[in-house]
């Protein structure tokens, strides 16, 4: 399966906003501080998630703790860890194309919006509220999306009941594996 973004992103089974934000992605107009600051406005470019690197679309969604957290908790870790690009547009590319090998390929391209929004709305809680948002919480909230939106097969189904379970492990056991 060869990557069409722009025609990928609207193929989510999820809410419009979901395929909105895959589209800005492919589009390279996340309103991350760097892109915010390429046009002209003034920002503080430091991410409000780590504290420590220049807020990037890549960052945000692929190499900061809390989403890589995000990945591992939805099963997607060894897909998404594959990416090493400087380039969002291309490294969404290489995801879609890894996920297209996979059977049952368009739930694992929902599962994987829905990913990226929990990912969104935590940096936006971050930023715009001053709060962090747990990766456990942020899965309860995936769950519930993934549900919502109708996609789910008997594997998935069976999947979710997993992630449910460890999630309910609790915090101890997320911090101990890199979750909290």
């Amino acid at each position: 399966m060869s990557c069409h973004p722009f025609k990928l992103t609207w193929r989510l089974n999820l809410p419009l906003k979901v395929g909105f934000l895959c589209w800005q992605l492919v589009q390279k107009v996340i309103p991350s501080a760097e892109f915010l600051i390429s046009r002209g406005m003034a920002v503080n470019n430091t991410c409000s998630l780590c504290k420590l690197h220049v807020e990037k679309a890549l960052h945000i969604f692929f190499k900061w703790d809390f989403a890589r957290g995000v990945w591992f908790g939805l099963n997607l870790s060894s897909v998404v860890s594959r990416m090493e690009h400087t380039d969002i547009k291309e490294g969404f590319c290489t995801i879609i194309n890894e996920l297209g090998k996979l059977t049952n390929y368009e739930e694992w391209l929902s599962m994987y919006g829905a990913g990226l929004w929990q990912v969104w709305k935590a940096r936006n809680v971050a930023r715009f509220e001053n709060k962090q948002v747990s990766a456990r919480h942020s899965l309860f909230s995936f769950l519930l999306l993934f549900q919502c939106g109708n996609v789910c097969n008997k594997n998935q189904i069976q999947f979710i009941h997993i992630t449910k379970t460890f999630l309910t492990l609790g915090p101890k056991y997320h911090r101990s594996i890199g979750l909290s």
